[in-house]
């Protein structure tokens, strides 16, 4: 009998051993780190309010998983937000704009085991006033890579939006080099400028800067084109039937030859060199008695003044050599400077003889001390300027350019 009672409490003690030791391998397993976050890592441009989901992480052992939860602007090391969280998904309402995140999730069975995910990030969107910039400037005009651009080119480009809304203003650059630096415009409303002072034949490079009132910038690309021929209009003075060369240059609308109309009274002017060969490359001579007395521009133009001299001057920056026509066929020989940058095409009229010394205008208005004469000589890249009397005859003639109304 006793080894019968023997017998069954050794079976119990073998039967409670293997159930204990069951438990405990039934329970002794790590779940699985968390996965497939929700911003993906590293995105930005997340827009409040926002959700973090992760994919639910499975136990080997079939236990409850709860998580641990951290979430701060600094990393790697993020600060704890909750412990033991029931769900895959979480909404933190202290979420800020424009910040940058870094979270991680650590995944716990209820039995102390546990794994903690990699570290995760996303940047939320800052949606106020200023804090995002302007579109890109795009769609460039003249075409990117175009030759043989007439002048006075037009540089144009799109209208660039702001996501808030804010003032957008636009920084032009251009120059010859390949990454133009030289500004040429600067907080411009306008999605045009009209650069001047280009050379013909020149390759440019030009790029846009937009701008937003709170100084966000969006750069467009690194543009090029090749400045080409002048893009002369025409305009024929019904007076004699003759036609003349026009040329838009800072805004104003100037001949691009001499004025060639012979008074009827047959007074005081002159061919250049006394030649009448010479009317249709140099135009007419005219006293300055005779200007004084007379008004010799046609009809919708005038004579151009003072100021409208000045205004020409200041945008070529006083360079003789940007007025001139380039070359020796109208100047003699070295025809300093002379690039014709504008195509204003000055010619070597000169003042009554030795063409190809000088070029003498006349303007339409005289003051106080008498008529301004504006001279440019063949070897000299200045303008000289001097004066004449309105009533002594000089021993000098003038040319005339027009501007129109």
């Amino acid at each position: 009998m006793k080894n019968v009672l023997f017998v069954f409490l050794m079976m119990a003690i073998t039967f409670i051993g293997c159930k204990k030791s069951g438990s405990e391998s039934s329970h002794g397993q790590s779940p699985s780190a968390v996965s497939n976050p929700t911003p993906v890592s590293g995105a930005v441009g997340i827009l409040l309010p926002i959700a973090l989901y992760w994919s639910a992480s499975a136990d080997p052992d079939g236990d409850n998983v709860v998580y641990d939860i951290y979430l701060d602007t600094i990393g790697p090391n993020p600060k704890l937000v909750i412990s033991n969280w029931p769900y895959n998904y979480f909404q933190d309402p202290s979420l800020v704009q424009g910040k940058i995140y870094y979270w991680k999730i650590v995944a716990k069975d209820l039995y102390g085991h546990q794994t903690t995910g990699p570290l995760w990030s996303f940047k939320i969107l800052n949606t106020g006033p200023g804090s995002q910039s302007p579109e890109t400037p795009e769609n460039p005009y003249p075409i990117n890579g175009s030759t043989n651009v007439l002048k006075p080119v037009t540089l144009s480009w799109s209208k660039c939006l702001d996501p808030q809304a804010d003032l957008v203003t636009y920084d032009v650059y251009l120059d010859t080099g390949s990454n133009p630096t030289t500004l040429i415009a600067g907080d411009i409303a306008d999605t045009f400028f009209i650069p001047g002072n280009l050379d013909v034949f020149a390759k440019y490079y030009w790029k846009v800067v937009a701008r937003d009132n709170h100084n966000n910038v969006s750069s467009g690309a690194v543009w090029n084109f090749t400045e080409g021929d002048f893009n002369y209009g025409s305009f024929t003075d019904t007076r004699d039937g003759r036609v003349y060369r026009t040329i838009v240059i800072n805004g104003v609308t100037w001949m691009a030859d001499n004025l060639a109309y012979i008074p009827p009274d047959n007074s005081a002017w002159l061919y250049p060199s006394r030649d009448s060969a010479n009317i249709t490359e140099y135009g007419i001579l005219y006293q300055n008695v005779y200007m004084a007395n007379h008004n010799l521009a046609p009809a919708g133009w005038r004579v151009a003044n003072d100021l409208d001299y000045n205004a020409l001057f200041d945008f070529v920056g006083r360079d003789a050599g940007k007025l001139k026509e380039k070359g020796f066929a109208h100047w003699l020989d070295p025809n300093t400077s002379a690039t014709d940058a504008e195509g204003f095409d000055a010619r070597g009229a000169g003042d009554g003889a030795d063409i190809g010394l000088s070029a003498n205008f006349i303007e339409g208005q005289p003051n106080q001390i008498g008529f301004t004469i504006y001279n440019l000589m063949y070897n000299s890249g200045q303008i000289s300027v001097y004066f004449v009397s309105t009533n002594i005859p000089s021993d000098l003639y003038y040319s005339i350019r027009c501007v129109k109304n």
